[in-house]
């Protein structure tokens, strides 16, 4: 990340500062000579962050660094702030000259701020001997455009699945069985198995849909409240009530059912817990609403136990084969959610699934990895521990890579997979790939941690928000847009198989996989939320910050289940 850092100063300087005519020499000399010691940093820094996972000295190193670099950025910003103002307050040429006049001390001082930052920079830089981090080869610059070009002309394939079938039976045969009562199935499995491409793969089953007449999902979030969760459940039932009713709004049933279950026309949000429940339970099994249909409702990813046994009062009393089906990394979830049964236990994959996982990934095929390679793939594929999360982070990773024995040793043997074995594969893999990244990707990868848990995130929003905080910047020989930048570092992390699509657009150019939405798996947000935090480049309310205020803050309003808004320093996501 630090790499990432210096590089986005490089670019606001070179793009912007030292284009600006009012600049005063001496000024203009120092941020020349900023600029240049962050151009000697940005060689090796690569190499940097890769050793401060396991070395605390190279860690403080790198955290001097960031706030040598964040110091120079808010002096350069303060400065640019300024010459705004002026431009806009300031129009005959007289006013200009006596504001510049009154603005000499300010510049001067901004000055001697430069000097003091390239001062420290330079103490920093001759550190770097003592840390034995030498300098890359090769420039840390974003593929050209042909490179990318011939990648994408063999996209990756989408939506492939691989080690479920057996399992999508067994669950399906549970939910269909055990009589009419109402009953709680929990799928259980660590981090990344898949437990929610399994209940997915439920949700769509052609047999579930017939059997349940009302279906819904709802996602929850790790911070997830009582009253949001029933709210959230109020809503969907009043969603699909609006579809499938001809002649009255959801809304106005909705206002009707709650004026005769509580004795007072109110607002969902302005419900106590009681009533919600009340409300809930009326919703399921009232001639207006569901009229006692069966319903399969999924809660996915479910953390405490309380939150069901906080709600679990609002489905009592229905007998009609209704199920609720939760995905839980916890037992103790699933045992208070229905103790008459044992939990679903998701299995890990199998040697051969594993494998076949990893050729889809990176080979689009089911055995499409060359006899040469195969010894050197299933080396790797074995040490993902046939988690499929693991696999597809490599895969991803590996697409991207040349397929030759050469780049795959230099993967197996990059990464330390025996260090720390408390670390989980899933986060090694992932660090890898993170680590891999060129230095201009690595603040989107990060960015994607402001969104709440299980968002679909629209990639045109996305991508104004990056062209915003000036994450597009890029060699002007490449004559792209921001906005064709943006597309291309989207392209990358759905390459990498760093973000889940929801849904494509009807169309799509020869450079874009023309992604409309995508989800961001939650454990692959908490890393980014961590990096992020590392060098307080974002924090998260809620949760205890640093010292120094990071450069984007998420800030999550407590009225909202799944957390839908944030802050970062242009405004309002």
């Amino acid at each position: 990340m630090a790499d990432a850092i210096i590089s986005f100063l490089v670019g606001k300087i070179g793009g912007q500062l030292l284009h600006e005519g009012t600049l005063l020499y001496g000024v203009r000399h120092q941020v020349r000579l900023f600029e240049g010691e962050l151009k000697l940093l940005q060689q090796f820094l690569s190499k940097a962050d890769h050793k401060h996972d396991k070395e605390q000295d190279v860690k403080e190193w790198l955290r001097q660094l960031r706030d040598a670099a964040y110091e120079g950025e808010d002096i350069i910003e303060e400065f640019m702030l300024r010459n705004e103002n002026r431009h806009r307050q300031q129009k005959s040429r007289f006013k200009r000259y006596v504001f510049l006049l009154h603005d000499m001390p300010a510049r001067c001082r901004i000055g001697n701020s430069i000097v003091d930052v390239n001062a420290r920079l330079k103490e920093i830089f001759a550190l770097k001997d003592r840390y034995a981090i030498e300098v890359d080869r090769a420039p840390d610059v974003y593929r050209s455009l042909e490179e990318r070009r011939q990648r994408d002309s063999h996209p990756q394939m989408d939506g492939v699945i691989v080690g479920f079938e057996d399992q999508e039976e067994r669950l399906v045969q549970r939910l269909f069985g055990q009589g009419d009562e109402l009953r709680v199935v929990s799928i259980v499995g660590v981090g990344g198995l898949g437990k929610t491409t399994l209940a997915k793969k439920v949700y769509g089953n052609r047999d579930v849909q017939m059997w349940f007449k009302f279906m819904v999902w709802v996602s929850v979030a790790q911070n997830c409240q009582v009253n949001q969760l029933l709210q959230e459940l109020i809503n969907k039932i009043k969603v699909w009530v609006s579809s499938n009713t001809q002649h009255r709004q959801g809304d106005d049933l909705l206002q009707e059912l709650i004026k005769k279950t509580v004795g007072d026309s109110k607002e969902p949000a302005n419900l106590d817990t009681v009533e919600l429940k009340k409300v809930l339970n009326a919703c399921l099994k009232d001639k207006l609403f569901l009229k006692g249909k069966r319903f399969l409702i999924i809660m996915d990813d479910i953390w405490e136990p309380v939150l069901w046994t906080s709600i679990k009062s609002a489905f009592g009393d229905i007998q009609n084969g209704s199920r609720i089906l939760f995905t839980t990394r916890s037992h103790n979830v699933a045992k208070e959610a229905d103790p008459s049964q044992d939990p679903f236990e998701l299995n890990f994959l199998s040697e051969e699934e594993s494998w076949e996982l990893f050729n889809w990934k990176v080979f689009n095929s089911k055995d499409g990895c060359p006899p040469d390679l195969v010894k050197k793939g299933k080396e790797l594929v074995e040490k993902c521990k046939k988690l499929p999360l693991a696999i597809i982070i490599l895969g991803g990773l590996l697409w991207l890579k040349s397929k030759n024995a050469l780049a795959w040793d230099k993967v197996l043997k990059t990464l330390d997979w025996r260090s720390d074995p408390n670390t989980e594969v899933w986060r090694k893999v992932l660090a890898l790939s993170y680590h891999d990244m060129p230095s201009c990707l690595k603040p989107c990868f990060i960015y994607l941690g402001l969104f709440p848990e299980d968002e679909e995130i629209w990639s045109s929003k996305l991508k104004m928000l990056w062209v915003a905080e000036e994450f597009t910047e890029l060699d002007k020989n490449e004559m792209m847009s921001p906005k064709e930048i943006a597309e291309e570092y989207l392209e990358e992390l759905y390459q990498r198989s760093l973000i889940q699509v929801v849904s494509k657009k009807s169309y799509g150019g020869m450079r874009t996989c023309g992604i409309k939405s995508f989800r961001v798996h939650d454990l692959l947000r908490d890393f980014a939320i961590s990096e992020g935090k590392e060098f307080e480049f974002l924090t998260v309310h809620g949760i205890k910050e640093a010292n120094s205020p990071p450069k984007l803050v998420v800030g999550w309003p407590s009225n909202s289940m799944l957390t839908k808004n944030a802050t970062t320093k242009h405004g309002w996501i």
